[in-house]
């Protein structure tokens, strides 16, 4: 587990980070580098509050933890290792047999047929599936649909299936 001081220690905190062991490892949990590890009080007297912002970036983690100096876990939260992800390539031309025209993707709608209905930024090229999610939806293979929705309104749609063990 990773434990990181400095600015925590001024809060009083302990930040702890696990990942998945690589294959063949012996330990459990190894250690992960945190990118962006940072902690910030704020203290407003007049309307006596005081604000804790923890900002955290790293990658390939199972399991976060902020653990208060008396020893308890006050923030925890599973890391995406199991969790679905839908992604897609953006959409730079039109499809083949279409006008050779410019195309300006403004967004992307993601479906999954009768539960899930979600538009991103044209930016974002995956949507990472939630696993309460997931589990919902069950075992098997499931289908979806991914739009890009130009400025014009145009939609060109791609089809694909991911499959939950």
């Amino acid at each position: 587990m990773l434990l990181l001081a400095g600015a925590l220690a001024a809060a009083g905190l302990t930040i702890g980070l696990t990942s998945a062991a690589p294959p063949g490892a012996r330990s459990k949990s190894p250690d992960v580098p945190l990118e962006i590890a940072s902690v910030h009080r704020e203290c407003n007297a007049t309307a006596n509050e005081l604000g804790v912002h923890v900002s955290l970036d790293g990658e390939d983690w199972q399991k976060l933890q902020i653990i208060n100096p008396n020893g308890k876990v006050i923030f925890a939260v599973k890391g995406p290792g199991n969790a679905e992800t839908i992604s897609w390539t953006a959409v730079s031309a039109p499809p083949p047999g279409f006008p050779d025209e410019p195309i300006d993707v403004v967004s992307y709608q993601v479906l999954v047929p009768e539960t899930l209905d979600v538009i991103v930024p044209a930016n974002v090229l995956s949507l990472t599936l939630p696993p309460e999610y997931s589990a919902a939806l069950g075992p098997g293979d499931h289908p979806f649909e991914v739009l890009a929705i130009d400025a014009n309104h145009n939609q060109t749609t791609s089809e694909g299936t991911f499959t939950l063990p």
